[in-house]
Formats: C-alpha cells, structure tokens, sequence
C-alpha cells in the first residue's frame, strides 16, 4: 500500500545535478519557469497478529517500507550536453556497454553501479521563507535529492532558437552522514 502527497515548487526553480559521466560536482542542468511538480510516497504493508484475528482480521500495525518522490521538471532553458547525458542514463541506456547494440547483462545492479545522479532544486524567492520556519516552507526549495534515477528524459525544438526539455526523476531513500533521507537542504 502506497500513499502519496502531491505538491508543486512555484516560480522559477534553478535545476543543478551531479553525478554525469566524467565530471565533477554539480552542474547548473537549468531552470523552470512553471516551478517543479513533486509526488512523495510512502510504501507501508499491514501486520496482521493472531491477537486480532490473523490474516482475516484487522491490522494490529502498519511498518513503512520507505519512501520516494517522482519529480517532474520542464525546462524553459537548459544545457543540451548536460542533458544528453540525463537521457543516457534512462532505462535502455542507462550502463549500457560501450559497443552498439548490446544490452545490460541481466542481474546488474543499477545503482551500484552507478546510475544514479544528485538533483538540487533551488528557487530564487525560497530561501526567506526556509530562514523565517514557516510551515509553507517545508514545500519550497532548496531540495537536494541525493539519490535519483531518470525515469523520462526528452527534449524538442519550438523553431530555431527555442526548445524546451522535460525530464522526471525517481527519488530513493538513501544514507547521507549516517541519516536516512529521501531529500534534505544541502546546496553544496
């Protein structure tokens, strides 16, 4: 059982990732111009007790199996080549071995084995409401995702100077410093 919280970053949100091939530290992807639409979930299953009945009685507890969070960006401006990079890491491309044509070998792990990048989400007009701890804070930026993997990546031309990207992450519990998140405040 899943239950989830749909929310949206409003305004311009300036998109920073890391973790592309060959390159260190983050690196300003772009920005959004409609903000950013963000959908957490919490996984939990039932524990069912003989005290109430085993399987056909009520639950006597609920254990969460985690959380995630789909985030999903339209970029009005953004580097091509960093996004490129983004697209070979959805699945299909994602550690696809160097010849053309060949496939991942079944039973890969795709996380330790790399495919998974950082994504910072930072709104100009956010950080005043973070510093004050007002309780609409909590759904503005800065949000660091440390651990993401690309669900969708695609981009399209709008004439001969204009295109636009969209691009939807998958956001996975991690350990950061001995914590467990799924997103903290970090901008560095």
């Amino acid at each position: 059982m899943a239950s989830s919280v749909k929310f949206n970053v409003p305004g311009a949100v300036n998109v920073k990732v890391e973790g592309l091939s060959g390159l260190s530290g983050l690196k300003a992807l772009g920005y959004t111009n409609d903000g950013v639409e963000v959908e957490e979930r919490e996984f939990i299953i039932e524990c069912k007790t003989d005290r109430y009945g085993g399987e056909q009685g009520p639950a006597a507890d609920a254990q969460t199996l985690g959380r995630e969070a789909i985030i999903r960006l339209n970029l009005t401006e953004f580097n091509a080549e960093y996004f490129h990079m983004l697209e070979m890491r959805m699945p299909g491309h994602a550690l696809a071995a160097s010849a053309p044509g060949q496939i991942i070998p079944p039973g890969t792990l795709k996380f330790g084995a790399g495919g998974l990048v950082r994504c910072l989400l930072y709104g100009a007009l956010d950080l005043a409401a973070v510093t004050a701890g007002t309780a609409a804070a909590e759904l503005l930026t800065p949000r660091n995702y440390p651990f993401c993997e690309i669900v969708e990546a695609s981009s399209r031309n709008l004439g001969t100077r204009y295109a636009r990207a969209s691009l939807t992450l998958k956001a996975r519990q991690g350990l950061v410093s001995s914590e467990v998140v799924l997103w903290n405040r970090t901008t560095s």
